[in-house]
């Protein structure tokens, strides 16, 4: 256990101990049918206590000091949450179901004013509502009154609106409205204000998880990038995930299955035959999928699915080529036509790349590979890579 691990137990268990105190101390007291809300709010915080106490005492050994320690104060807890619970049945049997006077009629329907319309009384129907957790449009028409007198009597009780709200919601809400405070002083009043509501958030904070393999071709990861679809281009890509090699990386005009296979084998020829593959649920990873099962067996993993915010190796290789393009390269000096009519947007999911009309032979091909490397550098951001072959295929 850290140092922070242990400072946060300790806070925790010092604000525990303060808001049993404080719950001793307030129902101790007389109190009335109008201290319903502030009993139910009690009892709210006791159960959430209760709740952090129980998930301690079940990771905790049974035998350990710290173990004996949590069950007294869970037995504590259990013991106010009783005596809140009873009170609360006897304050609401107390107050009734139904205010009705002796006509029969709501004794509670308007509050009394000097002059004008009168007012609804609303408030405690708002407050009961509210803390059954209706939304306000529901509450609104559950009432028959409009959205906006019940937003009036929301600003005029002061009701939180997000009980579960964050350091980063807050930190908004403020931004939002102009004010710049410090994270240490929210965070300090939060700990003071919702110090087990905060707890409560803690236990569901994302774990972030560290990237790692074992070795060189354990894992591949591979992926298609559509940066330069208008213009009929597809990337095809595979990264190493130990050592972050480029494997291989080709253009294509097209998007087929048979094509992001030709690329892989060539990557596999080149540097081996990886354990396991990983890329998105794409049609066109199904040979490569194949592929891999085939040669390495089924029911192992050969090759990964998944989103394509976890396939991080090759999807930042894709994002730093993005950044770099934006940076090295002004494509108006290229002769791009602004003025001419833009291809419609394709709204499906599957992306279709029209089919070439220009065919060459095997022989041009071999050649072209060979003379043409897109990974080195031409000294000049690939553009004599682009013009060497214009020219090259103008000659047919």
């Amino acid at each position: 256990m850290s140092i922070n691990d242990t400072e946060d137990l300790g806070e925790f268990f010092t604000s525990l101990l303060n808001v049993f105190e404080n719950t001793n101390r307030n129902l101790n007291r007389p109190w009335t049918a109008h201290d319903i809300t502030l009993i139910e709010n009690i009892s709210r915080r006791l159960e959430s206590c209760l709740e952090i106490l129980n998930v301690m005492l079940s990771v905790l050994d049974p035998g350990s000091d710290l173990n004996l320690t949590i069950e007294t104060l869970y037995s504590t807890g259990h013991d106010l949450f009783g005596q809140a619970t009873q009170m609360l049945h006897t304050l609401n049997i107390e107050e009734g179901v139904n205010h009705v006077n002796d006509e029969g009629e709501d004794a509670l329907l308007f509050e009394e004013t000097s002059t004008g319309r009168p007012k609804y009384n609303l408030n405690q129907s708002i407050m009961y509502l509210y803390e059954s957790g209706m939304s306000w449009s529901r509450m609104a028409s559950c009432l028959q009154v409009s959205l906006s007198t019940i937003r009036r009597r929301r600003d005029e009780l002061a009701l939180q609106f997000t009980p579960n709200a964050g350091e980063s919601f807050i930190q908004g809400s403020f931004r939002g409205r102009g004010i710049r405070i410090q994270r240490w002083r929210l965070r300090e009043r939060l700990n003071v204000i919702d110090p087990v509501g905060r707890a409560l958030r803690k236990r569901r904070a994302i774990q972030r998880r560290v990237y790692n393999v074992e070795g060189i071709n354990h894992l591949w990861h591979v992926d298609t990038n559509h940066k330069l679809i208008a213009w009929r281009f597809v990337f095809h890509g595979c990264i190493d995930g130990k050592s972050r090699l480029i494997t291989y990386l080709n253009i294509a005009d097209n998007n087929k299955k048979d094509t992001a296979l030709t690329f892989f084998r060539i990557g596999v020829s080149k540097y081996g035959l990886p354990s396991r593959v990983r890329g998105d649920c794409g049609v066109e990873n199904t040979d490569i999928a194949r592929f891999m099962n085939n040669e390495n067996g089924d029911g192992r993993g050969s090759f990964i699915t998944g989103r394509s915010v976890h396939n991080q190796r090759i999807e930042r290789g894709y994002s730093m080529g993005d950044r770099m393009t934006e940076v090295v390269v002004d494509i108006q000096q290229y002769g791009i036509d602004w003025e001419a009519p833009h291809a419609a947007l394709n709204l499906n999911n599957n992306i279709t790349v029209p089919e070439n009309l220009f065919t060459l032979s095997d022989e041009a091909r071999i050649y072209l590979n060979n003379q043409v490397q897109p990974l080195t550098d031409d000294g000049n951001h690939g553009i004599n890579h682009f013009v060497n072959v214009v020219r090259y295929l103008e000659t047919f």
